[in-house]
């Protein structure tokens, strides 16, 4: 299961970032999470959710499309294990990747998820998900 707290469910940006319970567990995330919002919600990863480590040659490929790079990064900026960090951070709540840099995640969506219809993304750690009909409120 994937909790997140927060005032709205989707952020402005048109998604929403959750936390895996996997770790510490239901209560102890709920808990650990507390500070971001009064309303719970939870996501099962159903729908088209696609393993953030499928997304690395997906978007590989896709950069070397030059014409639907962002303008403001350059192709020798993502070092080998760039995509792999960007996609699949480590904690999700420390640094969401690529999910936080406005720039490269409207490319992500427009060159990679998008065409694939991608609802969530799963991360090591948590998910991405994009269709709010996929997420239901706890309390």
């Amino acid at each position: 299961m994937y909790l997140r707290r927060s005032k709205k469910l989707m952020s402005r940006a048109g998604f929403a970032l959750f936390v895996s319970d996997e770790k510490r567990g239901p209560e102890e995330t709920l808990d650990f999470l507390k500070s971001y919002g009064p309303n719970t919600w939870a996501y099962d990863g159903t729908g088209n959710a696609l393993h953030a480590n499928k997304l690395i040659s997906l978007c590989i490929a896709a950069w070397e499309n030059e014409d639907s790079r962002p303008c403001s990064f350059e192709a020798d900026k993502f070092e080998d294990g760039e995509w792999e960090r960007l996609l699949n951070p480590e904690d999700i709540v420390d640094s969401a990747g690529i999910y936080d840099i406005p720039e490269l995640h409207c490319w992500l969506w427009a060159n990679v998820l998008e065409p694939m219809q991608v609802d969530a993304i799963i991360t090591q750690d948590g998910a991405i998900v994009y269709n709010d009909s996929l997420c239901h409120p706890l309390d």
